[in-house]
């Protein structure tokens, strides 16, 4: 007998609908809550090649535009979904929207991209994208600041990435990924870096 139970009505939030890590872990999620338990929603900010993909791999989820500088539609569009989760996901340091300030809503979760800590009281819950980036920025905060908030949650890797990738593959080959990131302020040219402590171990890179 079909339960008559209510599904749990969850907004994401993204800035952007472009091709970065911040909107894969949202796609992520999006692509593996099953929609026979979640009523799902996703609010974006700014148009970009990504929302195609959304529509195809979570045909069931709800899209809606919305944007800061029209708080009364944003508003409208809370007043007609009626969340119980408003999940957002963030790249940056206290990104709008806020929980008390331009939401009230039951549960207000963050999915923390990049290891920055939101000091509003009205996060329920702020998710880490893995162990390590959790227990690194947590290193960094008072000990016991909002108990119970913090986890994380291991992104999946999905293989392979091409076809080609792996076909030329040698036993005991090293494989360096991104080179770095052009964004000002967070630049690291991390492959570069690790390919020349490789070379001054004397492997031949």
């Amino acid at each position: 007998m079909p339960s008559s139970k209510r599904k749990i009505r969850v907004l994401h939030h993204l800035r952007h609908l472009g091709l970065g890590g911040t909107e894969k872990t949202c796609e992520l999620f999006l692509s593996h809550l099953p929609p026979s338990t979640f009523d799902l929603h996703l609010a974006w900010e700014n148009e970009g090649p990504r929302k195609e993909r959304f529509q195809r791999l979570a045909p069931d989820v709800k899209m809606w535009h919305v944007s800061r500088d029209n708080p009364s539609h944003w508003q409208e569009v809370l007043k007609e979904i009626e969340p119980d989760i408003v999940h957002v996901y963030r790249s940056g340091f206290q990104e709008w929207p806020e929980p008390g300030v331009d939401m009230n809503v039951p549960h207000f979760v963050e999915t923390n991209v990049f290891g920055f800590v939101d000091g509003n009281p009205g996060v329920d819950k702020s998710l880490f994208m893995s162990e390590w980036l959790m227990d690194h920025t947590l290193s960094r905060v008072p000990e016991n600041m909002f108990p119970g908030r913090f986890g994380f949650v291991n992104n999946p890797v999905e293989e392979p990435y091409t076809e080609d990738m792996f076909s030329w593959r040698e036993p005991g080959a090293i494989y360096l990924g991104r080179c770095g990131r052009p964004d000002n302020g967070i630049y690291n040219a991390v492959s570069a870096q690790a390919a020349h402590l490789l070379r001054m171990q004397g492997y031949d890179i």
